[in-house]
């Protein structure tokens, strides 16, 4: 595995902010933000950045998108479920919490008129 990690290492990283994010690759994220890259871009099939962190259950990667100022209300292209939503759905309960840090909405719907329980 060492051998493996070192032989990547001189390995030019060719992947988008996106796959990087569904990677949950937190350091080629911050590269790529850093180099110019949108926090706020979507992947291919129109879901947030965010969106797929916090689905993910990638709480490093929400962070870091956060702290790059992500919109914490992004639905992406397709206009579903929130960030909080994704989160909750996937019980990543440390993800809702910095989602709600962020002034996440609580009362939000889904684009079929679902919302969170209580």
């Amino acid at each position: 595995m060492r051998a493996e990690n070192n032989h990547n290492a001189g390995q030019v990283d060719n992947r988008s902010l996106a796959e990087a994010c569904s990677d949950g690759d937190v350091n080629a994220v911050r590269k790529l933000l850093d180099e110019g890259r949108s926090v706020n871009e979507h992947t291919e099939e129109g879901e947030s950045l965010l969106c797929l962190a916090c689905s993910a259950g990638y709480y490093e990667l929400a962070q870091v998108l956060l702290a790059m100022h992500a919109n914490v209300e992004d639905r992406g292209n397709k206009g579903d479920i929130t960030p909080l939503m994704a989160a909750a759905s996937g019980g990543y309960v440390d993800i809702v919490k910095l989602l709600l840090v962020h002034c996440a909405d609580v009362n939000a719907q889904s684009s079929t008129g679902n919302k969170l329980k209580k």
